[in-house]
């Protein structure tokens, strides 16, 4: 029996994707990425339209920059399949698109529920 077995468990994607990324931090111009699904970075190849049209969400955007603590990159929404190198314009368009698309994701049952709510209230079946 081998009583100095230690199993390991492989790096995720996420972990490999942090090693990889964390050359851009000794640059000494400022690196702007996206990270994402397959899907989200094949919208993104199309076009960066295709991206922010659609209703993918499972990317996400980091700056790199010389002297700066790197980015911890987001793996509970989605694992990421790769990344990109993009350009500060995109960056600010993309981080954007995403916190719109998070926001609806979030306030839309919200709001489905408070009309839904107001209704219940003018058929007298609700409590206020």
């Amino acid at each position: 029996m081998c009583k100095n077995l230690h199993l390991m468990k492989q790096p995720s994607k996420t972990i490999k994707l942090s090693q990889t990324l964390k050359k851009f931090t000794l640059l000494e111009e400022t690196t702007y990425i996206i990270y994402g699904s397959q899907e989200a970075l094949a919208l993104y190849g199309q076009s960066l339209e295709a991206l922010l049209e659609s209703d993918c969400y499972d990317f996400d955007v980091r700056e790199y920059a010389k002297g700066k603590k790197t980015p911890n990159l987001v793996d509970d929404a989605f694992e990421p399949d790769g990344y990109l190198v993009i350009d500060e314009n995109s960056f600010r368009k993309l981080h954007k698109n995403l916190c719109q698309k998070i926001k609806k994701f979030i306030l839309d049952p919200r709001r489905e529920r408070w009309l839904e709510h107001l209704e219940l209230l003018e058929n007298g079946e609700g409590e206020v």
